[in-house]
C-alpha cells in the first residue's frame, strides 16, 4: 500500500499521468506571484504620483490670488444688433444700386 502511494506521488511529481502536473502548477504559481508583485509595485508608484499631484495642487492653491470677483453683465455688448442691421442695409443698398446701374445700361444698349 505504501509502495503504491509512493509510486502515485512520484508519478504526480514527474508529470506522468493525465492529471495536472506539479511543475505546471508551480510555473503558474510563480507567474501569478510575479504578476502580484508587479501590480503591487505599480499601485505603490500610482499612490506616490497621486500624493505628489496633491502636494503640487495644494501648493498652487496657496499661490492663487483673487484679482476681481465675477459678476453678471448689466447689458449685452455683443452681438451689436444695430450695427449688424445697418451693415446689412448698406450692403443691400449698394447691391441694389449696382443692379440698377447694370439694368439701366442693358436697357440703354437695347434702344
Amino acid at each position: 500500500a505504501k509502495a503504491a502511494q509512493v509510486a502515485a506521488q512520484k508519478k504526480r511529481l514527474t508529470g506522468a499521468g493525465d492529471d495536472e502536473r506539479l511543475n505546471q502548477v508551480m510555473a503558474r504559481f510563480e507567474e501569478l506571484r510575479f504578476d502580484l508583485e508587479f501590480a503591487n509595485e505599480r499601485y505603490r508608484l500610482a499612490l506616490l504620483a497621486l500624493e505628489g499631484a496633491q502636494i503640487e495642487a495644494s501648493r498652487k492653491v496657496k499661490s492663487l490670488v483673487v484679482v476681481a470677483h465675477p459678476n453678471l453683465p448689466d447689458e449685452a455688448l455683443y452681438p451689436d444688433r444695430l450695427y449688424i442691421m445697418a451693415t446689412v442695409a448698406a450692403f443691400l443698398l449698394m447691391g441694389f444700386a449696382i443692379f440698377s446701374v447694370i439694368l439701366a445700361a442693358i436697357r440703354e444698349h437695347m434702344e
